[in-house]
């Protein structure tokens, strides 16, 4: 689909200004709502959420798109 790659630009930027940055580490929230998100230090360490599963997917669709 022609706009397929832009709309993926589109999330992945948004996806970017929801990480959370402190004296440790960049972070990304465990989950997403409409209203708010999870804080991330209230996130449990998995693969597949939060930020290595956010890492895995962005890696995935720069393949995708050979970024």
């Amino acid at each position: 689909m022609p706009r397929n790659a832009e709309a993926m630009l589109r999330i992945c930027s948004w996806l970017d200004r929801l990480r959370v940055s402190d004296d440790h580490s960049t972070r990304q929230p465990r989950w997403i709502t409409r209203i708010t998100t999870v804080p991330p230090h209230l996130a449990v360490l998995s693969w597949c959420y939060g930020t290595p599963g956010y890492g895995v997917g962005k890696m995935d669709s720069s393949s995708a798109f050979s970024r």
